[in-house]
């Protein structure tokens, strides 16, 4: 069940690609498509919360150094909490291989949309680490200190980089009791989501951290959406 759903009319004022950053974007789900979007925060108003969705390393494997991801938020976030995991379906959450709240070091303003403040987040300042080829998830949760939404956009992968269009998502929000559930049934639609890495293919001989053990799962009911009005969407 949802506990509340934002519905509005407003058009996209912006649209960009995201910017040239250090090393190759190795994965790119799209430019957000105007749609809607899922709470993906750490805040106020959602203590927890958590939009995953999956990308594929492909090839000899990548290392990443950064993440990014689009949002629509109401609150100034400097910092952002972050998870990979593989495994991850309804109800489950996998294993956590790394996560970290790490600085937002770089954010770039594309405008407004839905009456939210349209931005390109990109987190960095974590050791580089490396990933076997594979499936996995990611979840990128702006940071706040009072009331206010983040919401990571939907896309349909225009200008994605190695994207992959399976309208498959989850949310979790151990704040609101949530555990892994279809993000389908929250915006009511069937979408994927404006994340992406920085890194480069193989290894660069960096050092690999060990996965992080931090994690908190928890059971009920909640979720928080906004949707635009353009029609529903079914996979």
């Amino acid at each position: 069940m949802r506990i509340q759903t934002v519905l509005a009319g407003a058009t996209l004022l912006s649209l960009a690609t995201f910017p040239s950053i250090a090393h190759a974007q190795l994965w790119k789900n799209g430019n957000f498509d105007g749609f809607g979007g899922l709470a993906s925060e750490r805040n106020g108003t959602f203590i927890d919360a958590r939009l995953y969705d999956n990308f594929i390393a492909s090839g000899t494997g990548w290392t990443v150094t950064s993440l990014f991801g689009e949002f629509l938020t109401d609150f100034p976030a400097g910092d952002a909490y972050w998870e990979i995991r593989t495994g991850v379906s309804a109800g489950l959450g996998g294993t956590l291989l790394y996560s970290g709240t790490n600085t937002i070091t770089g954010v770039d303003d594309l405008g407004d949309a839905l009456g939210f403040d349209h931005r390109l987040y990109t987190v960095s300042g974590f050791s580089p680490f490396f990933l076997a080829p594979g499936e996995y998830w990611l979840t990128i949760a702006p940071i706040g200190l009072g009331e206010g939404f983040a919401f990571v956009t939907t896309t349909e992968g225009v200008d994605g980089i190695n994207a992959v269009g399976d309208l498959t998502a989850f949310w979790d929000s151990p704040s609101t009791g949530t555990n892994f559930g279809d993000a389908s049934d929250q915006l009511e639609a069937f979408s994927d989501y404006s994340y992406g890495l920085n890194g480069i293919e193989g290894t660069d001989g960096t050092t690999v951290p060990e996965p992080s053990t931090v994690v908190l799962l928890a059971t009920g009911l909640g979720a928080m959406a906004v949707a635009g009005y353009r029609r529903r969407r079914v996979g």
